[in-house]
């Protein structure tokens, strides 16, 4: 601020206290502070903008720390998605749940808004583009990054997405590999090429650095298709130039129990009741022993057994009481009517 009397810069918090009085040729400007100073020399009619100036730069002052916010969040979404990009890495919904957590919140958001439209000529243009993204509908947007890592990806590699398998992967079968996420849910028919995805995810996780063999699990629901994944993997990852040594392919029960035997010593044995034919027997002694130990679990029991449960008398179930019409099978009556 200069005038007939000098120069004075004034910022922050201090802006709030000036003040303009108008005299009857010219007019001053009040300046708080330790020592109030007053400057003097200014033209009665350069009042208004001197008092429009002021009350910008002070708006402009208070709006900068959400700015800030902006700032720093806008470049954080564009260095992960910039890095993502770079190395070819899917954008997994971790990340993406990390940085919406990071977003400026709701009031900061209204602030910036107000802010951009009423003092746009104040901000800079990487502030200015911080508070524009905020408007940007944010899923979609890393929606299209993830778009675009998947066609660099299917191009970078497409020798390896038509030999890792018997027959190059289908755009599905593609996406699938590529799409690196924290949890992946594939949907298919049967014979679609399910088995292909996981052998193939497994080759695509090794080749691109992403973890070592011997961190990759497959896992299956018998020891049949657990032997043919083990096959499958070492023909695939030998079809593409890697070592398959380190990757385990074996069923969700054979892995219970190494990592049970691995915590205990010793693998686990199956009780010896239920070898014996004791197991109908064990079981409602089990259910006496919690009925005497738990009041709840006793009036739950009872509720069921006395007023739902359509069983005998005996261990053994006591004759069928229902009938199923469409199997023609007689059989014993759920709590929700199926005959079994």
């Amino acid at each position: 601020m200069t005038t007939a009397w000098g120069q004075r810069t004034l910022t922050g918090e201090r802006l709030a206290g000036v003040s303009v009085r108008k005299g009857w040729l010219s007019a001053a400007v009040h300046v708080p502070g330790g020592e109030p100073a007053v400057l003097k020399g200014l033209r009665k009619q350069d009042a208004p903008a001197v008092e429009a100036a002021t009350a910008r730069a002070l708006a402009r002052h208070r709006a900068l720390p959400a700015v800030e916010i902006a700032v720093t969040w806008h470049e954080l979404v564009k260095e992960v998605a910039g890095r993502a990009q770079a190395d070819g890495r899917w954008i997994s919904q971790e990340t993406r749940s990390r940085l919406l957590a990071a977003a400026p919140d709701e009031v900061t958001r209204r602030a910036l808004k107000s802010a951009a439209s009423d003092l746009a000529d104040l901000f800079g243009r990487a502030e200015l583009n911080a508070v524009a993204f905020l408007d940007v509908a944010f899923d979609p947007w890393l929606d299209g990054r993830n778009e675009q890592i998947l066609h660099s990806e299917t191009g970078r590699h497409r020798d390896f997405f038509d030999s890792v398998e018997s027959r190059p992967l289908s755009g599905e079968q593609i996406r699938a590999v590529v799409c690196y996420d924290n949890r992946v849910q594939v949907v298919a028919s049967a014979g679609s090429g399910k088995t292909s995805v996981m052998v193939a995810r497994a080759a695509y996780a090794v080749r691109r650095g992403f973890v070592a063999a011997d961190q990759i699990l497959l896992l299956a629901f018998n020891k049949a298709a657990a032997v043919e994944l083990q096959e499958r993997v070492a023909k695939a990852f030998s079809a593409v130039g890697l070592d398959s040594a380190g990757v385990k392919a074996t069923t969700f029960h054979a892995f219970g129990l190494s990592i049970l035997g691995s915590a205990a010593g010793r693998k686990p044995r199956a009780a010896a009741w239920l070898d014996a034919g004791q197991d109908t027997e064990m079981v409602m002694r089990i259910v006496d022993e919690l009925r005497e130990g738990s009041s709840d679990f006793a009036y739950r029991w009872d509720l069921f057994r006395l007023l739902y449960a359509r069983t005998g008398e005996t261990v053994e179930g006591g004759e069928p009481d229902g009938w199923d019409s469409q199997t023609r099978r007689q059989g014993f009556r759920t709590a929700i009517g199926e005959v079994v």
